[in-house]
């Protein structure tokens, strides 16, 4: 026989109403929501999610659209999204979009059509129009959509560029390439900015060849980073500005057979795991992951509860851990 909410209360000593008070997260005296979860564990007692949604309009689910489902990038993210909703009793729909506006809008739809109760966005292409008619909370991480309102979790990414570009102009080197991605993609053109920003403040030429764009995937950077060590005048620093642009770069490196960092110097992005793992250690810029999935929850969780406060834009710093991939160079 079925577990029900009356067994949980007989139990906890507390009327039914305490027990789904406490399973809609509202507050309750520290002394009576620690009888009352004894209870439920005890009891094992699972609430029924689909009648409770049916009760409240409510799905009890959020659904999440990415570029991929092939990137650290958005699986830590989305880890730790799903981490912090669950303590709130919500569970996520992830959808990949494989890059596409037309998949973006199809997915859009099939999660709006399964009324979820918000939305989690990594735009890839969508625009303002695409989401007029979704009335539900929409929250969007690592770029902004043009004319469109949602609140927003991000990184300074200007600044992680002028801190990646800083670490090598102030260990001497001027001829520095910056492996970035495609033109008019927000994320690589705030970092090619704070990359062209610390080159002027310090007087450093800024050169066109040194800016290669690339389509953020492992094997375009990869084919375009070997291009860029087939010159004839190496530049002295490489700064790659994403995880798939920083393996490429190791992996080009490697199979040219140039030594790092006394050929070729070089400054990674993201991928923390390889960066730990290279020889030598990598001089990488990374961003937090896991506080910008519990940022994302934070406000998904607040709109729920129906907070009408406006906006919010939450940008984080990433942080700079320095290896030994960075030589030191008599500045020219």
């Amino acid at each position: 026989m079925a577990i029900t909410i009356y067994d949980v209360a007989k139990l906890a000593k507390v009327a039914p109403s305490t027990v789904s008070k406490y399973i809609n997260h509202g507050v309750l005296r520290k002394e009576v929501r620690k009888r009352v979860e004894s209870a439920i564990n005890e009891l094992n007692y699972s609430p029924n999610m689909l009648a409770r949604g049916l009760k409240v309009a409510k799905s009890y689910s959020v659904g999440i659209i990415i570029p991929t489902l092939d990137s650290s990038f958005s699986a830590q993210i989305i880890s730790a999204i799903e981490t912090a909703l669950y303590n709130y009793g919500y569970g996520v729909l992830v959808c990949d979009c494989e890059g596409l506006r037309s998949i973006e809008i199809e997915r859009l739809h099939f999660l709006n059509n399964k009324v979820v109760d918000s939305f989690i966005i990594l735009p890839s292409g969508i625009n303002s129009s695409d989401l007029q008619d979704i009335a539900k909370p929409v929250v969007l991480f690592d770029k902004p959509i043009k004319d469109y309102s949602a609140d927003l979790v991000y990184v300074d990414n200007f600044k992680a560029g002028y801190q990646g570009t800083k670490v090598a102009i102030d260990k001497g080197h001027t001829d520095i390439a910056i492996i970035a991605g495609g033109k008019n993609v927000y994320t690589s053109d705030e970092r090619i900015r704070g990359y062209l920003s610390a080159l002027k403040d310090h007087q450093v030429e800024v050169k066109d060849e040194n800016i290669i764009h690339t389509d953020f995937t492992l094997e375009d950077s990869y084919h375009k980073v070997m291009d860029l060590l087939s010159r004839k005048n190496l530049p002295t620093c490489i700064f790659a500005i994403n995880a798939d642009t920083t393996s490429a770069s190791l992996m080009a490196i490697n199979k040219m057979k140039i030594d790092m960092p006394e050929q070729i110097s070089m400054v990674g992005f993201d991928n923390l795991t390889i960066s730990q793992i290279a020889n030598p250690s990598l001089t990488i810029v990374y961003q937090p992951l896991k506080e910008i999935g519990y940022e994302i929850a934070k406000i998904v969780i607040k709109r729920l509860q129906g907070d009408p406060s406006p906006k919010t834009e939450k940008m984080l710093d990433c942080i700079l851990v320095e290896g030994n991939s960075v030589k030191e160079c008599s500045r020219q």
